[in-house]
Parts: C-alpha cells; structure tokens; sequence
C-alpha cells in the first residue's frame, strides 16, 4: 500500500512533456529554489495535502483540508521559480552542505517538502532505498520518554513541566537524516513532478504592482517582476521564499578593506560556502585561521579549515558554546506542538511574538552530537585546532607589510572565560586584550533577517509597503500577503510574525507552503466561479435582502461598521492557522 501511495502521479491536465514553454503571464511566479520553493511548488501541484494541514490530528478536519480545493490544482506550465544562484534546485543549498562537509541535517526527518504525508522520507528510505531505520540517520539521546501522557502527568503531578515532549513510540520522526538521503529525497519529488525545467537563472531586481496591464484587476492587480537581465515577467501571485544567507550579520569591528588583498582574507562563511569546496580550499591550505562564531556554522567552518591543511585555527565565541539538538526547543516539535502554536498566534502584539521568537531561537546553539565530534577532533589536532570561548574581537587591522591580520581580542559578553590550548590573558577584567595574527578571518557570525538589510525587500518596501515592520521583520497578513491590496505572498524566515520561532527552518517551510498553498488556490477558484455566482444572484431574491438559506430578510444598513470590518477582513475559512471560529460565529455577518 506505501508502495502505490509513492508511485508517481499520472501528468495533471493541461501538462506537456519537455521543457516548460515561455510564457508572458504565469499563475504563480516563486522567488528563489531552496527547500521553501520546492515545498510550495509541490503543494501546489499536489491534490493530497491530508497531513501537510494536518493542524488538527482528527480525521475528519485532515479530510476536509484534503478536498478544500481539491477542483483546481495548477500544472507545471503555469508555474515559474527564479533564482540568482542556478537554474537547478537548491543548488546554493547543496553547495554550503558541500563546503562545510555537513553529514547530517538539523532538522528532524519529518520535516521535508513533500506533501504526501509528515513520514514520507522515513518511507522512501525504507521502500525506495531499502536502508533500515539505523542507516537512515542519529536519533537524539535522553530525548524520549517511557510510557504514556497522561499517565507520566498522573504520576508526576506537579512535575509535568519536567517531563519529556516525546515519547517512545514517535522517536523515528525526531532521527536527525543523512544529508545525502535528504538530498536523493529531493530530487525524488523534483523527478516526480517534472521540476527539472522550471528554475530560471536570473537575479529579482524588483516586484511592482502593473495595473495598467489589460488582464490586470483593479482590487488584484497583476504583478510585474523585473530581472537583472532586462526582462520582465509577469504573474497573478508572486511567492518571496528567499533566504537570508545573501544578507550576512558582519561585526562592527571589521575594517573597510580598500586592499584587495585584505579583502580576500576576512569573508563571511556563507559567501565562502558558495564558491565552492575548491575555493574553499585555496584560501585556508596552509593558513593561520580564525573563525569568529559560537554556533553550529562556526564549529563547521573551523573543522573544514582544519581538513583543508590550515596551519593553524583559532574558533573565537563570545559566550561559552551552549549545546541544544535542534534549532528551537523540542517542544515546538513534539506533543506540545499545536499549543505552542495556538498561543503564539493568539499573541495579538505582533511586538510580543517577536520577543517570543528571541526567546525560542535564544543565542547560537551546536547539537550535541556536532559537539562531541569536534571535541574529538580537537582532541587528536593538538595546538592546530583551539578554541576560545567568552572572549571577543576588539579590533583587527591590516598589516600590509607581513600581509596578515593583527587581531585584537578581550572579555567577551560573559565574565566566565574558557580557553581551550592557548592562553589566558588574565583573571581581571580590565588587562589589555591579547594580539594574535591570522592570515584568514571567517565570520561565522549568522545572517541578518530584516527586511531593511535584504535588498529586494528593501526595493518594494520603497514603493509598496507591508502591513508594518517590527524589528525588521514584516507584519504579514494571516495569509501570508506582503498587503492585503496584493497577490504578493512571502513565506521562509521573513514570515516568522506568522509561522512562529520554526520560520526559518524546514518545519517552517512545510507550514509557509501550505497556507500560500490554500491562498493561492482559494483565490483561483473564486475567479473561476465569480461568474456563476454572479448570474445566481442575480435570478435570486439576493438583491433584495432575502436570505432563502436563513429564511429571514436582512438589510445591509442594519449591520454595523464594525461587523463589516470583521466579514471583509476575515481569514479564510480554511486556513488552518485562522485565529476566528468557523462559519457558525459569523455566519450572520457573511450572509449580511
């Protein structure tokens, strides 16, 4: 039976083998290819999204948001992803996996761009690759519990906080999977669905409303999408499911390199990752290397200089490496889940959410496991591979004449100070700072996701602005709109007022694509159906004020202002993230 649900689906109607045509207008146009466009490109394709709504675990509501839209799914043709890094998927994605030689993902196997059901991955390994459930990838240590809830909540009582959000029984959707069988798993669905030809390699300069286009509507009008190249595309939704790599965090202390050759000595990991491993190589093979960072990327980039053949490599952190398994605490992944989520929209304060969002991500985390690897291997490096922890960068300077940098470094943010092989510059607080000298400085010191940073962001904020920002995150609407006025949809890390503290990772991705997804076609199928129902209002008694449905006879006048307000500005019905009940509490409202 899992082997028939995984076979490929006969070609939807309207698809035409080989390459996708060119088109002028496209029904949705998807901006950048990573694990956030793949996910929303197969919602849309796909007629089962049974688990990828699955908000509510009963199986009535899963049937229902199966079949909501269940007459009106897009084909290949009328889709377009593009893309600045490659016309193939995730292809940025693959190289920072590359560089960085990262073997496993952070996120959990459940957490993927397929729509057909939350264990598709675990199923294709176990169906398709004929792996077991050990080949498949590391399951997380004192993560799950013994027994059941409510029993484990009887017995402990007043300790249930204490109590561990998984059980037993659910421990293989929390195995963190290999990076090549995520990867194979991907090009699965991409094969599946006929994807290959759909990316076009070109950079978004702009995103602009065109109201003057003959086919463009003047509530919804069309959009108009400038490339780099000088051409222009045009779409009746528009998804921005960018990342935030292209924007990265660069202290204050680094210095405005006029050199050129300074210039090619200090990078942030993100653009060294996307040169590629043999760039990769040049620049840290036989050099003193620093890593500033305290997280997962920086424990990464410095095992990779030290693979490379650097002389030397120094990780610098601020604070003392804190070890948490995933991004977010496990309890916006486990049984917990749906009222971690439920609060978190209920938050009406978009400035609430955000600090909630600070709280859940906290500072930079490493997985357990990453760091117990990387104490190993600094274990058998010796001097070549140290670490300093609670110690920061004061200042760094260029020294033309030995062409290498004079690093500065002092206290960090914490007064605890652990050094690892070198040493300590003191016990107080107030010594001068030590001076080393490096040839290579990596910062691994994250991205910035703010839309007053990102530059295509930036541009149609200049001429089209979002609900509001708060701390430089947009305020979205429920649907994910940039505007309530627009078809331009933003999902990814950028959406996180929406999708909670997971926005920026594959659980927020799966999420993000679902209510684009519901979006999207909700609103092609009330076009397609606005005639029909226009002539049947018309033949009706509507215009009148008689409700046959009710049997009752209402006037428009005698509903208020404010219960206008609420039926034009409801969610849509079937969202499921919709914080209003359903029909029954404004039923009286919509009639009227």
């Amino acid at each position: 039976r899992l082997a028939a649900a995984r076979a490929a689906p006969s070609p939807p109607s309207g698809h035409r083998e080989g390459k996708a045509p060119s088109r002028d207008l496209y029904e949705v146009l998807i901006v950048g290819a990573g694990p956030a466009s793949l996910a929303c490109v197969v919602a849309l394709l796909d007629s089962n999204m049974q688990s990828l709504l699955k908000y509510d675990n009963t199986a009535r509501d899963r049937k229902k948001a199966s079949s909501e839209h269940g007459a009106r799914v897009l084909s290949r043709d009328e889709i377009r992803v593009v893309d600045a890094s490659s016309s193939r998927w995730m292809a940025r994605w693959k190289s920072q996996f590359t560089v960085l030689d990262i073997g496993k993902l952070r996120s959990p196997i459940n957490h993927h761009p397929d729509p057909f059901g939350e264990n598709a991955l675990i199923e294709y390994a176990l169906l398709e690759k004929n792996l077991s459930y050990d080949e498949c990838g590391d399951a997380i240590d004192g993560l799950f519990r013994e027994g059941s809830s409510k029993l484990l909540r009887k017995k402990a009582g007043r300790t249930v906080s204490r109590i561990r959000p998984v059980n037993n029984a659910d421990q293989f959707k929390f195995m963190r999977p290999h990076t090549s069988l995520y990867h194979d798993f991907c090009d699965r669905l991409i094969e599946k669905h006929r994807l290959e030809d759909v990316v076009v390699n070109d950079w978004v300069v702009d995103v602009k409303p065109c109201h003057d286009h003959p086919l463009s509507d003047q509530k919804k009008p069309l959009l108009r999408v400038d490339l780099q190249n000088g051409s222009t595309m045009f779409a009746r939704n528009v998804v921005l499911a960018v990342g935030n790599t292209c924007t990265p965090r660069i202290p204050r202390w680094t210095p405005n390199m006029k050199d050129a050759a300074a210039s090619r000595r200090c990078e942030h990991v993100w653009s060294l990752a996307k040169k590629g491993p043999r760039y990769a190589q040049q620049q840290t093979h036989g050099k003193r290397v620093l890593v500033i960072g305290g997280g997962l990327s920086a424990v990464q980039a410095a095992a990779m200089a030290h693979r490379n053949g650097a002389k030397s490599v120094v990780m610098m952190a601020r604070r003392r490496v804190q070890v948490r398994d995933f991004d977010v605490p496990v309890s916006w992944f486990g049984a917990t889940k749906n009222l971690k989520m439920c609060r978190f929209l209920q938050t009406s304060s978009f400035e609430q959410r955000s600090r909630k969002i600070r709280e859940a991500r906290g500072p930079a985390t490493v997985p357990k496991g990453a760091w117990m690897g990387f104490q190993t291997l600094q274990a058998t490096a010796g001097d070549t591979l140290r670490v300093l922890q609670g110690f920061e960068v004061k200042s760094c300077s260029w020294d033309s004449a030995s062409k290498c940098w004079a690093v500065s470094y002092g206290v960090g943010c914490e007064k605890e100070r652990d050094a690892t092989n070198i040493v300590d510059p003191g016990s107080d607080d107030d010594v001068d700072p030590n001076t080393m000298h490096v040839d290579y400085i990596l910062l691994a010191t994250g991205c910035e996701t703010s839309v007053e940073a990102h530059p295509l962001f930036r541009r149609i904020a200049s001429h089209t602005r979002p609900i509001d920002i708060v701390d430089g995150q947009p305020v979205l609407t429920s649907d994910l709109r940039w505007n309530p006025d627009l078809n331009l949809f933003v999902t990814g890390g950028y959406a996180a007022l929406q999708l909670g503290p997971m926005a920026h990772i594959l659980a927020g991705a799966q999420r993000g694509a679902a209510i684009v997804r519901d979006a999207v076609l909700g609103g092609i199928n009330t076009e397609e159906s606005k005639a029909a129902t226009a002539k049947e209002s018309s033949q009706g008694d509507m215009e009148h004020g008689n409700d046959k449905r009710l049997g009752t006879t209402t006037s428009l006048s005698s509903v208020s202002p404010e219960s206008r307000s609420v039926a034009y500005h409801r969610p849509l019905a079937n969202n499921p993230f919709s914080l209003i009940a359903p029909n029954a509490c404004v039923q009286e409202i919509c009639t009227a």
